[in-house]
C-alpha cells in the first residue's frame, strides 16, 4: 500500500511529506489558493484547537 501511495505521489511530483501535508490542508479547508508555508500554518494551529478540545 506504502508502495502505491510513493507512486501516486511520484506521479504528481510531491514527496510523501508533500502529499499527507495537502491531505490535513485539505481537511483544514481552502489549500488550493493557500502557499505551502500557510498551509502548514493553519494545519499547526488545527493541531493546537484538537490538543485543547481533548
Amino acid at each position: 500500500m506504502l508502495n502505491q501511495l510513493q507512486s501516486h505521489l511520484d506521479q504528481q511530483g510531491l514527496t510523501v511529506t508533500e502529499g499527507v501535508l495537502a491531505a490535513i490542508a485539505s481537511y483544514v479547508g481552502n489549500h488550493e489558493r493557500l502557499p505551502l508555508v500557510e498551509r502548514v500554518s493553519r494545519v499547526e494551529q488545527r493541531l493546537v484547537q484538537l490538543e485543547e478540545n481533548r
